[in-house]
């Protein structure tokens, strides 16, 4: 049998030099025979062995009657069923070649949003040091939210992943919505819920916030990217459009940065819709629901004994004394955070400066 550079070599010959079966056949070496059959076959020549039988064989009707009724089944649980005498290698690379047969297809399509319906939240952590207090430098998160109907992105970094951060870059984050969704999308985010047992569990932080304002809230199931592709998209486009090339203070001058730059990102046209965020935002308002009266407060508490000396170190930089009276009393340390109310939300998004967090506050001793 021929290799596939002598079976071009002949056709060549024979189709480009115009040479006789007997010359190619003299000058190549090879048969008369197996010239007329190259030049006959318009395919390369393929060997291929004729497949043996596998050992698997005689269970396979087995295998698929077991994944007909659960395609999720185990190949450890099919060879227990089926008494499988022989290695499990074998039978799970069968297993794994029938189960897309029997599992139903996972739709992957385009979703489309009423105004106000849903806002995706998520977290990125740019690849940049911040400068910190101390002359320390950190990688810091951003809480981004996307609406899904009009794509109106909104972005507000905060010093950790913790319950009471995040969820004070949502409040700025619905203040530059203007309102809040009817139901907030979450990954598996530690602070906001995870799923357990089937069930989406949200942490008491995240109720007692979600609840104040009335909003619903789902969770993205794991291993599914394509729930949250809004978000994640917009994440990338902070990553490639505003993050190159810039230098930041603090994280107070990342807001004011990315706040100013959101104010034109918002006015393109977006790629999916074919229309212009800023404003299709003013249909995602319309329909969003109203801010409460009384806004959601997710100061960070700390319960703590004073020791002898009567102080207390709440964080690693900052230390807070009081009465001498005081000392073995247990106290509540909170950080009080700037007041905000619904009216700021109708101010353009960018007018104001980024607010730092202030000082802690220090209550009066609690029995």
């Amino acid at each position: 049998m021929i290799d596939v550079d002598d079976w071009a070599e002949i056709r060549r010959l024979r189709f480009a030099e115009q040479l006789g079966i007997k010359t190619i056949a003299r000058k190549l070496a090879v048969s008369k025979n197996t010239v007329r059959s190259a030049v006959r076959s318009d395919r390369p020549p393929h060997y291929e062995r004729p497949r043996k039988g596998s050992l698997v064989d005689a269970y396979e009707p087995s295998i698929c009657v077991l994944l007909k009724d659960c395609p999720s089944m185990p190949a450890t649980v099919i060879a227990e069923r089926i008494e499988w005498p022989h290695g499990i290698t074998i039978l799970k690379e069968r297993v794994a070649e029938l189960r897309p047969l029997f599992r139903p297809p996972d739709p992957c399509q385009r979703t489309s949003y009423r105004p106000g319906e849903l806002v995706q939240f998520d977290l990125w952590q740019p690849d940049y040091l911040i400068p910190l207090d101390h002359d320390q430098y950190d990688k810091l998160w951003v809480v981004t939210a996307v609406s899904g109907y009009s794509r109106f992105m909104a972005a507000w970094m905060v010093s950790s992943r913790a319950a009471y951060d995040v969820l004070w870059g949502m409040l700025r984050c619905f203040e530059q919505l203007g309102g809040v969704p009817r139901t907030i999308v979450w990954d598996g985010e530690g602070c906001i819920g995870q799923w357990r047992r089937g069930k989406e569990v949200f942490t008491d932080d995240f109720q007692a916030f979600r609840g104040t304002l009335g909003a619903g809230a789902r969770l993205c199931k794991p291993n599914d990217p394509e729930a949250k592709g809004v978000d994640e998209r917009g994440n990338l486009y902070y990553e490639t459009s505003f993050l190159p090339g810039r230098r930041f203070c603090d994280y107070g001058d990342f807001n004011d940065q990315i706040t100013a730059w959101l104010r034109r990102a918002n006015r393109r046209v977006h790629a999916t819709t074919r229309r212009v965020p800023a404003e299709m935002i003013y249909e995602d308002r319309g329909a969003m629901l109203a801010f409460p009266p009384v806004m959601p407060d997710p100061s960070f508490r700390c319960r703590t004994r004073l020791g002898r000396d009567f102080t207390c170190g709440w964080t690693r930089t900052t230390t807070q004394s009081t009465r001498a009276t005081s000392a073995g009393s247990s106290m509540c340390v909170p950080i009080s955070r700037p007041s905000w109310s619904p009216a700021r939300a109708s101010r353009p998004l960018g007018t104001s400066a980024a607010t730092r967090p202030t000082r802690a506050t220090l209550m009066r001793p609690m029995p």
